[in-house]
């Protein structure tokens, strides 16, 4: 009897152990978003509000919510390429970016015009230099532009594929522009001076002459007055899906160990959970099912080895029926 209570009380502490260990690992990963020189984050959680604490909220025009990129409604929003757009008011930290800043965000694009802006800080409407920083697509391809006192420079050369969400991010470091994709820098150009300002807003979604509208989704803007590194960079294209999208924390019924993970991930279900067996499907940040497989009830082991490179995951166990779905994420390094 004491042998049997001490074994139970060991899973006991395994459980609650790996428990705390998912709790802890899971702030640290959302510790990881860098926030110093932050100077606007639209996550559009409902709203166009900048959550960075700078008060640059924008007023929607148009522009309606949608899915984002793991599928959660009402966190972004949608452009028809026609009329709707957001405007943020200009601002003393929308002009603090001088020799440096950074400008990160999740596209997708439905429908290429000749030109679309994504995201538009304003120096003249109709003459040069047109724009103090910013994120466009000109004849097919995905480009970046900072004006400053020495030059007005646009640079890269990537194709656009449609209907994909693409994380894009350009950042200028006081001597040269980069154009980042999907964490990877895809081109560059020489760059010098401090960046040049006008007290026209920032746009999302068109430019401000009413022209060169964007038709797709917009989201996770985020805006620095630093030139970001590539770790950084990095932490914002493997930014984990919103913890509010997931299930509450009383419902978890599997917990998940190692995690981190090197690369095997056991799966611990919760006695009394998934009784008839479960499939198993693997997501990447973006939404891409990387491994999927039919498990019968009971602990199992996924092996993404091989499979994926290192980043955050979210496994999803579903019962044979497909009425409850439940939800953890892991990291591999």
């Amino acid at each position: 009897m004491k042998s049997f209570k001490f074994v139970r009380e060991n899973q006991m502490m395994k459980k609650i152990t790996v428990f705390f260990c998912t709790l802890f690992f899971g702030s640290l990963l959302y510790a990881q978003i860098p926030t110093n020189g932050l100077i606007a984050y639209y996550p559009f959680t409902g709203n166009a509000n900048d959550s960075s604490g700078n008060s640059n909220n924008g007023t929607v025009n148009g522009a309606i919510l949608t899915t984002d990129r793991f599928g959660d409604s009402n966190r972004a929003y949608l452009f028809n390429g026609s009329s709707s757009y957001i405007e943020v008011p200009n601002s003393s930290s929308l002009q603090s970016p001088t020799s440096e800043v950074t400008i990160s965000a999740w596209v997708q694009i439905t429908n290429l015009a000749v030109l679309n802006w994504i995201i538009d800080k304003r120096i003249n409407v109709g003459s040069s230099p047109y724009s103090s920083y910013g994120i466009f697509t000109a004849n097919s391809e995905w480009r970046t532009g900072i004006s400053t006192s020495n030059a007005i420079v646009s640079t890269g050369k990537t194709a656009i594929v449609q209907n994909n969400w693409i994380h894009v991010l350009t950042l200028y470091t006081g001597s040269k522009i980069y154009l980042y994709l999907d964490g990877v820098a895809v081109d560059s150009a020489n760059l010098s001076g401090n960046i040049l300002y006008s007290t026209l807003p920032l746009y999302i979604g068109k430019s401000p002459n009413n022209a060169a509208y964007t038709a797709g989704k917009i989201d996770d803007i985020r805006i620095y007055d630093r030139a970001l590194n590539a770790t950084e960079i990095g932490q914002l294209y493997n930014e984990a899906q919103n913890t509010t999208s997931l299930m509450p924390m009383t419902e978890h019924l599997f917990q998940i160990y190692p995690n981190p993970s090197s690369g095997s991930v056991n799966i611990q279900v919760i006695d009394g959970a998934f009784q008839e067996g479960y499939e198993v499907t693997v997501t990447n940040s973006i939404g891409q099912v990387i491994y999927h497989s039919d498990r019968p009830n009971g602990d199992s082991v996924v092996d993404l080895e091989g499979i994926a490179k290192s980043g955050i995951y979210f496994i999803t166990l579903t019962d044979q029926q497909g009425y409850s779905k439940h939800t953890e994420k892991v990291m591999l390094y």
